[in-house]
């Protein structure tokens, strides 16, 4: 009976054996199901805040890439706008400063590239840099190029000077001459065949008159009015006298048309402005040209009679007798140098009161100033006498009226114009009156 003996075990006590194995193995089940979930919302809270670390990290790198982007995009338009566009060297200098790459991170890892100057504004920047450069040099050798070669390089300098918007208004008149050279040369040696006799041929140094008149007007840029005045002046000096002058200043105008006819129809002699302010310049300089001429026509005898008269009778100078001496001494002056031309003395007129008006129109001094003006522009005292506005002498009004006819231009010049009544002239500005002698040649 000591032996163990299995029989001594119920069948109630076998079944809670195993139900106790069985709930231990439950409880391990259990166990070990709450350490996974554990273990899993511990993963997933780890997960979570590691992305929200991770997400955070890239959001300040991204933030701080981007300002330093910005921030050096404001810097470069601000220093900009100091330099200009205009100055392209230092831009040159601020661009390959701020040429660096800013690399701005991305979610996926990968990089966007910025630039603040990209490199093609960088090489464009360069070029202007060289333009620039060029454009200084031609510039500088301007003035020793030939006119073919101003009239190559010009189209090229507009160019470039877009970008720097310089005063090219010398360069450009230059340029305009150089190209109208050629046209200019072949019209200017045309016109030797008009040329008083001898200002073609060549002098002792081998050069003659013209050739030199002609590096003056083939000169580069603006031919001044003093230059002009002297290629007249010295043209007019190989004319024997002012009526050959007047002739030959006066066919000028029509003499360049013959010679600009020998020209294609398309060309520019811009030659021709300077050689028609030149004729305007001889004709209102004759006086000068052939000092004492004026003394071998009538009026001048008029004058010179009427001054020695003056002073044999009066004892002082014709400007400064009173009108009625005046009067007197235009009678007789005329009387003594148009005897049987139809004037008579104040001694072959019958003494009687008439009115002043009259005595203008039957006496001496009209007849003359009618001989003088034949268009008869009546209606003041013939010893009236006013100012001359251009010599600045006094002279009887109907003379300067007929000065003025003859040289509009000159007086033109002075802002003087024709007029119909007494004195005959009246003073505008000198646009007004340089209109108006453009306007009377028309």
């Amino acid at each position: 009976m000591g032996q163990y003996d299995i029989r001594q075990f119920t069948e109630d006590e076998v079944m809670t054996s195993e139900a106790a194995a069985i709930n231990a193995w439950n409880d391990e089940r259990d166990r070990m199901q709450k350490e996974n979930r554990y273990q899993e919302e511990s993963l997933k809270e780890q997960t979570r805040y590691d992305t929200e670390q991770e997400n955070l990290m890239f959001q300040q790198k991204q933030t701080t890439a981007e300002n330093e982007y910005n921030q050096a995009v404001q810097e470069y338009q601000l220093a900009y706008e100091q330099i200009g566009k205009h100055n392209p060297a230092m831009l040159e200098k601020l661009q390959t400063q701020f040429g660096k790459e800013y690399k701005i991170p991305r979610r996926d890892g990968t990089f966007e590239t910025r630039y603040v100057v990209p490199k093609s504004v960088r090489e464009f920047t360069s070029g202007k840099v060289k333009s620039e450069k060029q454009l200084d040099k031609v510039l500088d050798d301007w003035k020793d190029y030939t006119p073919s070669q101003k009239t190559a390089a010009w189209p090229e300098i507009k160019k470039i000077n877009r970008y720097f918007t310089r005063d090219l208004s010398d360069i450009e008149a230059s340029a305009k001459k150089a190209m109208s050279h050629e046209d200019n040369a072949k019209l200017l040696d045309t016109m030797g065949n008009f040329l008083p006799a001898g200002y073609d041929t060549a002098g002792a140094d081998g050069i003659s008159k013209w050739t030199k008149a002609k590096d003056i007007l083939l000169k580069d840029g603006e031919v001044s009015d003093a230059e002009l005045k002297l290629v007249a002046a010295d043209i007019s000096a190989n004319i024997a006298n002012r009526k050959d002058a007047e002739k030959f200043w006066s066919e000028f105008s029509s003499n360049v048309m013959k010679a600009r006819g020998d020209l294609k129809l398309d060309s520019d002699p811009t030659v021709i402005r300077d050689l028609q302010t030149m004729q305007e310049t001889a004709l209102s300089n004759l006086d000068i040209y052939y000092p004492g001429v004026s003394e071998s026509t009538d009026r001048g005898k008029f004058r010179k009679e009427s001054e020695r008269l003056s002073q044999d009778i009066y004892k002082k100078s014709f400007d400064e007798l009173n009108e009625e001496e005046m009067t007197d001494v235009t009678n007789r002056a005329g009387a003594t140098l148009f005897q049987g031309a139809g004037f008579t003395t104040p001694k072959d007129e019958e003494e009687k009161e008439v009115p002043l008006e009259e005595k203008v129109k039957s006496g001496l001094g009209y007849k003359f100033q009618t001989f003088l003006d034949p268009e008869g522009k009546a209606g003041a005292p013939v010893g009236k006498s006013v100012i001359d506005p251009v010599t600045g002498r006094r002279d009887v009004a109907h003379n300067i009226a007929v000065k003025l006819k003859k040289n509009p231009f000159k007086y033109a010049k002075k802002g003087i114009i024709a007029t119909e009544e007494w004195p005959y002239f009246k003073e505008v500005s000198v646009k007004e009156a340089l209109l108006n002698y453009k306007k009377s040649k028309d």
